[in-house]
């Protein structure tokens, strides 16, 4: 997902976790790429 400030991503995704949780019951795990520090495959 984008930055939270400029929702560009977060609003939608948001927007699809909530209609998919109207419909079944479903839980979402947010991965934040800069705090997960992400490393190549060696």
């Amino acid at each position: 997902m984008a930055s939270p400030r400029k929702g560009d991503t977060s609003h939608p995704t948001q927007r699809i976790e909530e209609e998919m949780a109207r419909q079944a019951d479903v839980s979402f795990d947010y991965l934040w790429l800069r705090e997960a520090d992400p490393r190549p495959c060696t």
